[in-house]
């Protein structure tokens, strides 16, 4: 019986790695698909270009 378990005790360690594995990358894909992400970064730029009103320079009248 000793023998018989010492035996297969390589294949079992690795199908158990393997399981382990493949768990691990579909709980990472799941993580990726499932988080939310907020609104980009505003750079003080953008937030003048936001509050500069209107000067109708690219309008033809």
């Amino acid at each position: 019986m000793y023998e018989l378990l010492r035996a297969s005790l390589p294949e079992f360690l690795g199908s158990l790695g393997a399981a382990l594995f493949l768990a691990l990358c579909g709980w990472v894909v799941s993580a990726f698909r499932n988080r939310t992400a907020g609104p980009p970064p505003a750079t003080p730029a953008a937030a003048r270009e936001a509050d500069r009103p209107e000067t109708g320079l690219l309008s033809e009248e």
